[in-house]
């Protein structure tokens, strides 16, 4: 995804496209295409779209969140990465973000490994 984006913003520079790369119109954009993923059961592409999210917007803790929610729907284990260190505590919605993956987590056999 990253390359793709790179490609177009490189193509849109060189036909002397004036339109910016807008941050909050690609987050909006790609997670439309997250949800609709989720609503689908791919749950694979939904944690493609949110590492996508995650590498242009590290450290944001509802994509954390759906990060965790789509490994757990998956049956999969959720990478050491996400919950290793504890995420941003700036924010009432970034601590209860946190919790709420953690109880996601707490009666799974999909806790990570790392501890």
């Amino acid at each position: 995804m990253k390359k793709i984006l790179i490609l177009i913003l490189t193509l849109a520079s060189v036909q002397g496209f004036t339109e910016e790369f807008n941050a909050s119109t690609e987050y909006s954009r790609l997670e439309t295409l997250y949800n609709h993923e989720i609503e689908l059961g791919h749950y694979d592409r939904a944690i493609k779209i949110l590492l996508d999210l995650d590498e242009m917007f590290p450290g944001e803790t509802e994509i954390l969140f759906k990060l965790v929610d789509a490994y757990v729907k998956k049956g999969k284990a959720v990478p050491c990465w996400i919950m290793l260190s504890p995420w941003s505590a700036a924010t009432e919605t970034d601590i209860l973000n946190r919790k709420k993956a953690e109880k996601l987590l707490e009666n799974k056999d999909l806790k990570n490994h790392c501890n």
